[in-house]
């Protein structure tokens, strides 16, 4: 069986093939902040372009730092339990698996998020220490004649990091009963969330405007991630019914229906 460190070996080891393609398509890896946080620009963005042959990278508007298990997040992550026996490929603070807290890398402009329900992270000690290497990152890779993106969450407000932050209780995605999952991997609003959506609006303009340098924004889950048999029947949430009868569509009916399928799979198992 191919496991995915001998595929990660095996691409690794055709540097030149990949190269020769990256002239002709587009190929993009996504970095971590903390990986250059650790293992510094410079090897990370040779290891991007020289080694793995990618004509664009995309990383994330925030900084991380080592932390303990009341007060972080596990890395990797927890992925509602099935995650619990995970490493790291790479090390982290020379750890293969270690809890870690997480900042913004930047200053939000707070006028752009002025009336809006949800609000931007605010920045800390660890945005005014070591904020400035993503930036740092995004000129490296420019200059390295890389294009450039930043990876933000979809539908987790302050969509940083998927492993912080998260909707109201108004905005979670909904079963056709109307009950929120018991058992979610990714913490995901409603997508048809006004106030999620006008958030995100602020923060690419945000964003956008504070990192010139970026040629884009790779929105992350911009679904409902099917990890459980529960996110097949995702959304029948308030924000999902506004939307459904603006758009035309018959809601009742199409929750009545995944309510009879969702009993009926039950029923069966």
């Amino acid at each position: 069986m191919l496991t995915r460190r001998d595929l990660l070996q095996a691409t690794l080891a055709t540097p030149a093939a990949l190269y020769a393609a990256s002239k002709t398509r587009f190929v993009g890896i996504t970095v971590m902040p903390e990986d250059y946080q650790v293992e510094g620009i410079a090897q990370v963005l040779r290891n991007v372009k020289s080694r793995a042959g990618a004509n664009a990278v995309a990383t994330s508007p925030y900084v991380m730092e080592p932390s303990d298990q009341q007060h972080g997040q596990r890395q990797p992550p927890i992925d509602a339990g099935a995650g619990g026996v995970r490493l790291l490929d790479r090390p982290l603070w020379g750890k293969r698996d270690l809890y870690t807290t997480s900042s913004p890398s930047f200053t939000p402009n707070l006028k752009l998020y002025q009336g809006l329900r949800y609000q931007p992270g605010a920045p800390d000690d660890l945005t005014r220490a070591q904020g400035k290497i993503v930036a740092d990152f995004l000129r490296a890779a420019k200059a390295a004649g890389l294009k450039t993106y930043f990876q933000i969450q979809s539908v987790i407000p302050p969509d940083y990091i998927v492993t912080s932050g998260g909707p109201t209780e108004d905005d979670k995605p909904r079963l056709p009963d109307g009950t929120v999952p018991k058992r979610r991997v990714g913490n995901t609003g409603s997508l048809a969330s006004p106030d999620i959506r006008r958030y995100t609006e602020a923060l690419i303009t945000d964003l956008c405007q504070q990192y010139p340098e970026i040629d884009g924004i790779r929105m992350d889950w911009p679904e409902y991630p099917q990890y459980t048999l529960d996110d097949a029947f995702l959304d029948f949430s308030p924000p999902a019914e506004a939307a459904a009868k603006r758009l035309g569509f018959d809601f009742n009916r199409m929750r009545r229906e995944a309510q009879a399928l969702s009993t009926a799979r039950s029923t069966a198992a």
